[in-house]
């Protein structure tokens, strides 16, 4: 089952003050137009991300490009150059109390059997939701605070905990997502749950 929990933030620029969007967000929107329409053609999926590269080389600080090229490289099972990318991205120096790239990133390291480095990049990541939490919790900050204690601490937690110490955030409408990705970490191997959490996909991927 595939859980749908976002793991990689897309870092959407703003064009509101541009009439017609610049030459790097017109091949950002192309590649992921052409995604959507052949999501499964490997073939397509190399030009999506030649149009991506396209975009950075023509603007190095498109954030949304970085994302996108991490996701549809994941899509493809290179994780080695997603991340790279993602470590671009980290580069830009822009997102340093980001919880959810330091997630991913310690993901992408994982999957790239670099354990070491993966640790550290949990236990930022945590340090961060612990921080975001404590201003304001929301539930989508919950949840990948849930994953990341599983991931750094590499043991499971109670969910139920998770909702009694925070009663009115957690909501009716979303328990069957909630169940889902606890059964992911309860009903799979560690590698299986990092597959899983990484093949999760954002819509919002294009710039208007």
């Amino acid at each position: 089952m595939k859980i749908i929990i976002c793991l990689l933030l897309c870092l959407i620029t703003s064009c509101a003050n541009v009439k017609k969007p610049s030459l790097a967000v017109q091949k950002n929107n192309q590649a992921v137009e052409l995604a959507m329409r052949y999501s499964s053609d490997s073939d397509s999926l190399n030009k999506v991300i030649s149009l991506l590269d396209e975009a950075i080389a023509i603007d190095p600080s498109y954030e949304l490009a970085y994302d996108n090229i991490v996701q549809y490289l994941i899509a493809q099972g290179d994780m080695e150059k997603a991340l790279e990318t993602i470590l671009q991205l980290e580069k830009l120096g822009t997102h340093e109390k980001d919880p959810v790239l330091f997630l991913g990133k310690g993901m992408l390291l994982e999957a790239n059997d670099k354990s070491e480095l993966a640790s550290k990049a949990y236990k930022q990541a945590a340090s961060l939701f612990e921080a975001r939490i404590k201003e304001k919790p929301v539930e989508i900050d919950l949840m990948n605070y849930f994953v990341v204690l599983y991931l750094r601490d590499n043991k499971k937690y109670s969910l139920d905990e998770f909702e009694k110490k925070y009663p009115n955030i957690f909501q009716d409408v979303t328990k069957e997502f909630r169940i889902g990705i606890v059964n992911t970490i309860n009903n799979n191997s560690r590698k299986d749950i990092i597959y899983e959490l990484l093949g999760c996909r954002n819509d919002d991927h294009i710039n208007h």
